[in-house]
């Protein structure tokens, strides 16, 4: 049996959905911008989407640049928005149906935590008045309940508490790398956010405690890989967005291993089902506005005996327009465009014939031991991956390994 609280409008949302004894309606939820108010709503979860965008529209920065447009984005495409919140709300709330939720302070909680057999998780906010800096509702109202919000200088108080319990008890901590942490409590486990600070989760048990991982985004994905079978007009090329342990699980597969990387994002090109290519962008240059390309950080074929030019298939692939419908899908990228394609390339030659072939060399830089520093631009074309397909094979088909 799983007990779960908070004090916010957004994890109530979710608890009220999946509590069976809840109903929404009793959140008393009333939007007070006619601009705001919900059309077409089919169902809780329509309206459960619509309000968790209003709380995001709340957070967005309307003091620069780009808090400007990212509001202007989600307004102008917000049904397409609530769509996708919608499907993952649904996703959610399948998984973890049945729980009991209650909106309650998180030390009266932890009057009812005393059982040898119970386990407890909480994470409480990390700066004052954090939840009304997170979640303001000047555009709503709703029955929100008189509970202080939870002060950060109460945690050392709430560790001591905690430590007292039999129960196994996890809290999650943002803190210095160096922060020390009183016994029972041991670190185990921990996400880097800057080179200053990270973000622990921290047990009062035995070191062999653990949070993991439900989301799978973390997780390495299994899939068949390309192998090596004859690519035609009538192969199905798709692009899947998966973590970065995921696509460098890959990258290092098909070559030795290149180190760390700055992407972001991290991306497989399946051919029938199966993985050609990894490739990982860092998004947040575009995102920020200091660039009009997608810049590529890293892009690894799987090497073939059947095909010489394998890789150009995969950069061909990379600048086409359709490729460019995908990534914008994928990314929400529906008002802000990408232009195109950038990479870097650093290389014994002055130009990279692959990279070459579909882009252009914005620059090039002799380093220091003779080698060239080399980025690669190009706009995205207009053309299908069913064109790029049929022209690569026309091109490149029949220069074969295995003949």
């Amino acid at each position: 049996q799983v007990q779960a609280s908070d004090i916010g409008l957004f994890s109530s949302l979710i608890g009220y959905l999946a509590d069976d004894s809840k109903h929404l309606e009793d959140l008393g939820i009333r939007i007070l911008d006619p601009d705001l108010e919900p059309r077409d709503l089919r169902d809780e979860l329509d309206f459960a989407a619509h309000v968790m965008l209003i709380l995001k529209l709340n957070q967005l920065s309307q003091t620069n640049l780009r808090g400007l447009y990212l509001r202007e984005e989600l307004l102008a495409s917000w049904f397409r928005y609530r769509e996708a919140v919608r499907e993952e709300l649904a996703g959610l709330i399948a998984t973890i149906k049945g729980i009991h939720y209650e909106l309650a302070d998180v030390w009266d909680i932890l009057e009812r935590v005393r059982e040898e057999d119970a386990s407890f998780f909480a994470s409480v906010p990390h700066y004052t008045r954090g939840y009304e800096k997170m979640f303001s509702t000047p555009n709503l109202t709703w029955k929100e309940p008189s509970i202080q919000q939870f002060d950060p200088k109460c945690f050392p108080a709430l560790l001591q508490r905690l430590g007292e319990v039999r129960c196994a008890a996890m809290l999650c901590r943002r803190g210095e790398w160096e922060e020390e942490v009183p016994p029972p409590w041991k670190r185990v486990f921990g996400r880097p956010e800057s080179r200053e600070k990270a973000l622990w989760i921290i047990a009062n048990q035995s070191m062999q405690a653990y949070a993991e991982n439900k989301t799978g985004f973390g997780d390495i994905r299994k899939l068949p890989i390309y192998d090596d079978h004859e690519i035609t007009p009538a192969s199905k090329f798709h692009v899947v967005m998966v973590g970065l342990p995921t696509a460098l699980y890959y990258r290092d597969l098909f070559v030795h291993r290149l180190g760390a990387t700055t992407a972001d994002r991290g991306f497989l090109l399946l051919v029938d089902g199966q993985v050609m290519t990894s490739f990982g962008i860092f998004i947040q240059d575009f995102l920020q506005f200091r660039t009009q390309y997608l810049p590529e950080m890293f892009g690894i074929t799987r090497s073939s005996r059947r095909y010489h030019r394998l890789g150009k298939l995969f950069m061909l692939l990379l600048t086409s327009g359709e490729m460019k419908k995908r990534l914008c899908d994928i990314l929400k990228l529906w008002l802000h465009e990408p232009r195109g394609i950038q990479t870097t390339s650093i290389t014994v030659h002055e130009e990279g014939k692959t990279d070459r072939g579909a882009l252009k060399v914005a620059s090039r830089e002799t380093l220091g031991d003779g080698r060239f520093r080399i980025i690669y631009r190009g706009d995205f074309r207009d053309d299908s991956f069913a064109d790029v397909v049929a022209d690569w094979l026309k091109k490149h088909g029949e220069r074969r390994r295995d003949v």
